[in-house]
């Protein structure tokens, strides 16, 4: 199941307090496709959306994502957000599906400082959830003067804090369109890797390094991310959006899917 696996990659890859447009809640919606990048093979395609949700009398937002994978496993995520100087994460539910509608695995997430209670850490308030978030916050990411930034990731028993990096701008190609793009580079931090002492000193050679590029213009979507799936030496993939807007709600579907990859 490639797509529940890949679900554990980008842990590494959710962003911190990002600064909000007044339009967050009108995102459009996206289709984006994962293919590795040494064969071109489709791993799996993905739709995400945003809807209002009233809880309590309080207005949030849910984000919601499909994720099809070319055998029929579908991986349906749905992530409550507060959304208002900044973004935060409060609760996440994943559900994986097999192809005859089965459920195989159901996995909850609450954003809280106590939300590890076996761990000696807490978790701060700049935690963000795995992938479904992805492509619609990275592109709010505040970075400091010299174009550095940080954010924590909530794993599956630890809090991992990311460090990210301008890297300069492109203009690339990808399905949905051309876009002009400011380039971001992130990876792990060491310290909170809980490497023994006297490996930290060598530890960034060895951890891996993603490159994203988002979109310079509004709604600033991550547009193209480049990075390694699974533990080191596994391959490279490549997530590029496909759709943007109306065009997205039909384009990613479990049928497609399952063409793509023939």
């Amino acid at each position: 199941m490639r797509a529940a696996a890949a679900w554990m990659l980008w842990c590494g890859v959710s962003w911190a307090a990002p600064v909000v447009s007044p339009d967050f809640a009108h995102l459009p919606p996206i289709a984006a496709r994962t293919t590795s990048q040494q064969t071109g093979e489709v791993l799996f395609t993905t739709r995400t959306w945003i809807e209002p949700v009233e809880r309590n009398g309080e207005q949030l937002i849910a984000v919601r994502s499909l994720i099809f994978e070319p055998a029929g496993v579908t991986v349906e995520e749905h992530t409550l957000v507060r959304a208002e100087a900044t973004v935060r994460a409060l609760e996440q539910e994943t559900r994986v599906h097999a192809a005859n509608g089965e459920t195989l695995a159901v996995n909850m997430k609450q954003f809280r400082a106590d939300a590890l209670p076996f761990a000696a850490v807490s978790v701060p308030d700049d935690t963000y959830p795995p992938r479904a978030t992805l492509l619609y916050l990275l592109g709010s990411l505040p970075l400091d003067g010299q174009g550095h930034g940080s954010f924590h990731v909530l794993g599956e028993a630890e809090v991992w804090r990311m460090e990210v990096s301008d890297d300069g701008r492109d203009e690339i190609t990808v399905p949905a369109g051309r876009f002009a793009c400011r380039r971001m580079r992130l990876r792990p931090d060491p310290e909170s890797l809980h490497f023994p002492g006297f490996l930290r000193p060598f530890a960034r050679y060895f951890i891996p390094e993603f490159r994203v590029w988002i979109a310079l213009e509004a709604p600033h979507l991550a547009v193209r991310i480049v990075g390694p799936m699974g533990p080191p030496r596994e391959r490279d993939v490549v997530v590029e959006l496909i759709a943007i807007g109306a065009d997205a709600t039909g384009t990613v579907t479990p049928d497609a899917a399952a063409s793509s990859a023939r």
